[in-house]
């Protein structure tokens, strides 16, 4: 009895190796439950942060597209009517491996009316600029990287940009 009293230091071989497995068990359950999870997650992350460098290059080439339309509009008016020369700037508006191709840049609007108003709006032409996986020489990555839900077709990172006409 007085040996029940106090306690064993040394637990039976038998406690040790069982107490092993069970930590050897808790850790694959761990690791076949967060590795794909965290997996998940890098990739997710990877995907966002491609998105916003490609939305931050599509914003510069609509802003450059935008900026070189309306130093053109101000040499040479006949630029706005003029699809060949717009084609000819388009050209020059070049980011590798986001802007490759006129076919992802348009022109959305372009207001040259007169204003006979002191206030009014002024003239502007404003520029939208497409991300086109597959556009252009050489051809755009596709985007996202990997497509296990088929979203590539219906997703696509554009932007625009308005400048004002002197």
């Amino acid at each position: 009895m007085l040996f029940d009293l106090v306690p064993q230091v040394n637990p039976p071989r038998r406690q040790r190796r069982r107490a092993r497995a069970n930590s050897l068990i808790e850790v694959v359950v761990c690791a076949t439950v967060f590795c794909p999870i965290l997996l998940l997650i890098a990739f997710v992350c990877v995907e966002t942060v491609s998105a916003y460098l490609i939305a931050i290059d599509m914003d510069s080439a609509a802003h450059l597209t935008a900026r070189a339309l309306a130093r053109a509009y101000s040499l040479d008016p006949s630029v706005a009517k003029n699809r060949s020369t717009q084609q000819k700037i388009f050209k020059n508006i070049r980011i590798p491996n986001r802007v490759n191709s006129n076919e992802q840049i348009a022109i959305v609007e372009w207001d040259t009316s007169p204003r006979l108003r002191r206030y009014a709006k002024p003239t502007f032409v404003k520029v939208s600029v497409t991300y086109l996986p597959g556009a252009g020489d050489p051809p755009l990555p596709q985007f996202p990287i990997l497509d296990p839900l088929h979203i590539a077709s219906d997703f696509l990172i554009s932007s625009s940009a308005t400048f004002k006409l002197d």
